[in-house]
């Protein structure tokens, strides 16, 4: 098991592509969601299939899916808009294009992001 980050993302990326072209299989596996939304491994994953490694996906739960699935809201198109930013706590901007989307929209946060619940509840 290693660390893998944004930080470290680029400077590891280039360790594993040479280990999985010498034949070593290797997961990514996020502690808080898939790689790749709203986690690191967009590097990883592009050069691996620019070196030809073969990428495969494994299915798991999906917290955005998840909540989509229940809500009663149409769910064949969304707009997944990443994690809320956390220096924007006091500031309403990132919600004013919100009323305009013709699709649900999805922020993603951090469980003890209490404050984004009451900025939401305040605006509607």
């Amino acid at each position: 098991m290693r660390a893998f980050h944004e930080h470290n993302e680029t400077q590891k990326s280039a360790v594993m592509i040479n280990e999985l072209l010498a034949g070593k299989t290797m997961a990514l596996i996020s502690d808080a969601g898939t790689p790749l939304i709203s986690d690191p491994g967009y590097v990883l994953v592009s050069e691996a299939k620019k070196s030809g490694v073969n990428v495969v996906p494994i299915p798991g739960p999906s917290a955005i899916i998840s909540a989509l699935s229940t809500s009663g809201v149409a769910s064949d198109r969304f707009g997944f808009l990443g994690f809320y930013p956390a220096n924007n706590q006091h500031d309403s901007k990132p919600f004013k294009p919100l009323p305009t989307l013709t699709k649900p929209p999805f922020f993603t946060n951090r469980p003890n992001a209490f404050w984004l619940v009451r900025k939401i509840y305040n605006l509607s």
